[in-house]
Protein backbone atom coordinates (compact mmCIF):
# COMPACT_ATOMS: atom_id res chain seq x y z
CA UNK A 1 0.00 0.00 0.00
CA UNK A 2 2.75 2.51 0.07
CA UNK A 3 4.32 4.63 3.22
CA UNK A 4 2.26 5.04 5.97
CA UNK A 5 1.60 8.29 7.48
CA UNK A 6 1.37 9.61 10.76
CA UNK A 7 -0.32 11.97 12.82
CA UNK A 8 2.30 14.58 12.92
CA UNK A 9 2.92 14.31 9.21
CA UNK A 10 -0.77 14.47 8.02
CA UNK A 11 -0.64 18.21 9.83
CA UNK A 12 2.31 19.03 8.17
CA UNK A 13 0.25 18.20 4.85
CA UNK A 14 -2.54 20.35 5.87
CA UNK A 15 0.37 23.32 6.56
CA UNK A 16 1.88 22.62 3.45
CA UNK A 17 -0.81 21.95 0.98
CA UNK A 18 -4.15 23.79 2.29
CA UNK A 19 -3.23 25.91 5.12
CA UNK A 20 -0.28 28.05 3.93
CA UNK A 21 1.48 27.85 6.47
CA UNK A 22 4.19 25.55 6.64
CA UNK A 23 6.49 26.45 9.29
CA UNK A 24 3.87 26.26 11.56
CA UNK A 25 3.73 29.96 12.91
CA UNK A 26 -0.34 29.96 13.05
CA UNK A 27 -1.45 26.39 12.73
CA UNK A 28 0.83 24.45 15.41
CA UNK A 29 0.06 20.68 15.99
CA UNK A 30 -1.97 21.32 19.36
CA UNK A 31 -4.26 23.72 17.31
CA UNK A 32 -4.57 21.14 14.18
CA UNK A 33 -5.11 18.14 16.25
CA UNK A 34 -8.68 18.32 17.62
CA UNK A 35 -9.59 18.60 13.61
CA UNK A 36 -7.53 15.55 12.81
CA UNK A 37 -9.60 13.62 15.15
CA UNK A 38 -13.18 14.90 14.16
CA UNK A 39 -11.65 13.99 10.15
CA UNK A 40 -10.36 10.59 11.63
CA UNK A 41 -13.77 10.04 13.25
CA UNK A 42 -15.88 10.59 10.25
CA UNK A 43 -13.68 8.61 8.05
CA UNK A 44 -14.16 5.69 10.94
CA UNK A 45 -17.67 6.28 10.39
CA UNK A 46 -17.54 5.50 6.22
CA UNK A 47 -15.75 2.77 6.17
CA UNK A 48 -17.74 0.95 9.28
CA UNK A 49 -20.68 1.78 6.81
CA UNK A 50 -18.33 -0.21 4.49
CA UNK A 51 -17.58 -2.77 6.90
CA UNK A 52 -13.83 -2.26 6.24
CA UNK A 53 -11.93 -2.53 9.37
CA UNK A 54 -8.24 -2.18 10.55
CA UNK A 55 -7.67 -5.55 10.76
CA UNK A 56 -8.79 -8.84 12.42
CA UNK A 57 -7.84 -9.94 15.98
CA UNK A 58 -8.29 -13.17 18.30
CA UNK A 59 -9.63 -13.58 21.86
CA UNK A 60 -9.56 -16.35 24.23
CA UNK A 61 -11.82 -17.25 27.20
CA UNK A 62 -14.92 -15.18 26.57
CA UNK A 63 -17.33 -16.37 29.39
CA UNK A 64 -20.89 -17.32 28.71
CA UNK A 65 -22.64 -18.49 31.39
CA UNK A 66 -24.69 -21.50 31.49
CA UNK A 67 -28.88 -20.03 30.42
CA UNK A 68 -26.66 -16.66 28.93
CA UNK A 69 -28.11 -15.72 25.36
CA UNK A 70 -25.29 -12.67 24.51
CA UNK A 71 -21.79 -13.28 23.55
CA UNK A 72 -19.56 -10.70 25.43
CA UNK A 73 -17.30 -8.72 22.43
CA UNK A 74 -14.04 -7.04 23.37
CA UNK A 75 -13.57 -3.66 23.03
CA UNK A 76 -12.54 -2.92 20.03
CA UNK A 77 -14.86 -5.61 18.36
CA UNK A 78 -16.32 -4.57 15.15
CA UNK A 79 -18.42 -7.72 13.65
CA UNK A 80 -17.55 -11.58 13.90
CA UNK A 81 -15.15 -13.85 11.60
CA UNK A 82 -15.36 -16.86 13.59
CA UNK A 83 -16.15 -18.27 16.84
CA UNK A 84 -15.47 -21.54 18.58
CA UNK A 85 -16.48 -23.09 22.11
CA UNK A 86 -15.29 -25.32 24.47
CA UNK A 87 -16.41 -26.09 28.33
CA UNK A 88 -14.86 -23.43 30.58
CA UNK A 89 -12.19 -24.48 32.34
CA UNK A 90 -11.16 -27.09 29.50
CA UNK A 91 -7.73 -27.63 27.83
CA UNK A 92 -9.66 -29.61 25.02
CA UNK A 93 -9.42 -27.67 20.93
CA UNK A 94 -12.22 -25.34 20.55
CA UNK A 95 -15.21 -26.71 18.49
CA UNK A 96 -16.69 -24.67 15.59
CA UNK A 97 -19.89 -22.08 16.11
CA UNK A 98 -22.09 -22.49 13.14
CA UNK A 99 -23.73 -19.12 12.02
CA UNK A 100 -27.37 -19.61 11.54
CA UNK A 101 -30.60 -18.55 12.69
CA UNK A 102 -32.54 -20.99 15.02
CA UNK A 103 -36.57 -21.80 15.22
CA UNK A 104 -37.44 -20.12 18.55
CA UNK A 105 -38.23 -23.72 20.18
CA UNK A 106 -35.29 -25.22 19.57
CA UNK A 107 -33.73 -27.30 22.25
CA UNK A 108 -30.95 -26.02 24.51
CA UNK A 109 -28.22 -28.80 24.94
CA UNK A 110 -24.81 -28.41 26.49
CA UNK A 111 -22.95 -26.79 24.02
CA UNK A 112 -24.31 -23.33 21.89
CA UNK A 113 -23.84 -24.34 18.62
CA UNK A 114 -25.01 -21.60 16.84
CA UNK A 115 -24.59 -17.88 16.73
CA UNK A 116 -26.36 -14.97 14.80
CA UNK A 117 -24.88 -11.25 14.70
CA UNK A 118 -27.93 -9.00 14.70
CA UNK A 119 -27.76 -5.08 15.75
CA UNK A 120 -24.56 -5.35 17.25
CA UNK A 121 -25.21 -8.17 19.68
CA UNK A 122 -24.23 -11.81 18.95
CA UNK A 123 -26.81 -14.08 20.24
CA UNK A 124 -26.81 -17.57 20.98
CA UNK A 125 -29.44 -20.14 21.73
CA UNK A 126 -27.68 -20.52 25.28
CA UNK A 127 -26.31 -23.92 26.56
CA UNK A 128 -26.98 -26.32 30.11
CA UNK A 129 -23.12 -25.99 30.71
CA UNK A 130 -20.73 -22.83 31.16
CA UNK A 131 -18.93 -21.81 27.76
CA UNK A 132 -15.81 -20.51 27.29
CA UNK A 133 -15.44 -18.92 23.77
CA UNK A 134 -12.42 -17.54 21.15
CA UNK A 135 -13.50 -14.75 19.15
CA UNK A 136 -12.25 -14.16 15.54
CA UNK A 137 -13.52 -10.79 14.71
CA UNK A 138 -12.73 -7.47 12.79
CA UNK A 139 -11.25 -4.98 14.72
CA UNK A 140 -12.51 -1.08 15.08
CA UNK A 141 -9.91 1.55 14.34
CA UNK A 142 -7.75 2.60 17.28
CA UNK A 143 -8.64 6.88 18.74
CA UNK A 144 -5.83 8.74 18.38
CA UNK A 145 -3.43 10.00 21.10
CA UNK A 146 -2.39 13.39 21.50
CA UNK A 147 1.38 12.19 20.61
CA UNK A 148 0.79 12.78 17.15
CA UNK A 149 2.86 9.56 16.49
CA UNK A 150 0.01 7.51 15.55
CA UNK A 151 0.05 6.05 12.15
CA UNK A 152 -3.17 6.72 10.06
CA UNK A 153 -4.66 3.98 7.75
CA UNK A 154 -2.72 3.36 4.65
CA UNK A 155 -3.86 6.01 1.35
CA UNK A 156 -6.06 7.94 4.03
CA UNK A 157 -3.66 10.77 5.01
CA UNK A 158 -4.86 12.85 2.29
CA UNK A 159 -8.48 12.75 3.03
CA UNK A 160 -7.24 13.66 6.39
CA UNK A 161 -5.39 16.58 5.41
CA UNK A 162 -7.97 18.01 3.50
CA UNK A 163 -10.89 16.58 5.50
CA UNK A 164 -9.33 18.48 8.35
CA UNK A 165 -8.08 21.32 6.72
CA UNK A 166 -11.98 22.35 5.63
CA UNK A 167 -12.55 22.57 9.06
CA UNK A 168 -10.13 24.51 10.37
CA UNK A 169 -11.10 26.88 7.63
CA UNK A 170 -14.61 26.79 8.53
CA UNK A 171 -14.56 26.85 12.17
CA UNK A 172 -11.29 28.56 12.48
CA UNK A 173 -10.15 30.63 9.50
CA UNK A 174 -14.06 31.26 8.44
CA UNK A 175 -13.15 31.38 5.12
CA UNK A 176 -15.99 28.80 3.67
CA UNK A 177 -14.87 29.25 -0.09
CA UNK A 178 -11.89 27.22 1.19
CA UNK A 179 -13.54 24.95 3.44
CA UNK A 180 -15.32 24.30 0.41
CA UNK A 181 -12.48 23.30 -1.57
CA UNK A 182 -10.86 21.31 0.68
CA UNK A 183 -14.46 19.17 1.58
CA UNK A 184 -14.79 18.68 -1.92
CA UNK A 185 -11.49 17.01 -2.36
CA UNK A 186 -11.92 14.92 0.56
CA UNK A 187 -15.00 13.84 -0.83
CA UNK A 188 -12.78 12.77 -3.79
CA UNK A 189 -10.50 11.14 -1.73
CA UNK A 190 -12.74 8.97 0.32
CA UNK A 191 -13.99 7.83 -2.73
CA UNK A 192 -10.84 6.33 -3.80
CA UNK A 193 -10.09 4.92 -0.11
CA UNK A 194 -13.40 2.90 -0.29
CA UNK A 195 -12.49 1.69 -4.09
CA UNK A 196 -8.98 0.38 -2.91
CA UNK A 197 -10.50 -1.18 0.02
CA UNK A 198 -13.24 -2.91 -1.08
CA UNK A 199 -11.68 -3.85 -4.09
CA UNK A 200 -8.72 -5.57 -1.64
CA UNK A 201 -11.52 -7.02 0.28
CA UNK A 202 -12.89 -8.37 -2.36
CA UNK A 203 -9.92 -9.82 -3.85
CA UNK A 204 -9.19 -11.75 0.01
CA UNK A 205 -8.69 -15.47 -0.50
CA UNK A 206 -12.69 -17.07 0.69
CA UNK A 207 -12.95 -19.02 3.85
CA UNK A 208 -14.07 -22.38 2.80
CA UNK A 209 -15.80 -25.36 4.59
CA UNK A 210 -19.02 -23.42 3.26
CA UNK A 211 -19.26 -21.07 5.57
CA UNK A 212 -18.87 -17.07 4.50
CA UNK A 213 -18.09 -14.48 7.47
CA UNK A 214 -21.56 -13.02 8.87
CA UNK A 215 -22.87 -9.32 7.62
CA UNK A 216 -24.33 -6.57 9.68
CA UNK A 217 -28.03 -6.28 9.38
Amino acid sequence: MGKTFTVSEVMQIMRDSYLNDSSASIYTNAKLLPKVKLAYMSLETELQKHEIACGQATVEGLLVLAGQKVIPTPGDFLFPVALFERNQGSTDRYDEMVYKRWSPDISISTQLGYFDFLGDIIHTPGATTNREIKMQYHKLFPALSDTGNDFVLAKAEQYLASRASALVHSFSAQNMELAGICKQEAEDNLEQILQIYIHRNQAAPVRRKGYSPPYRY
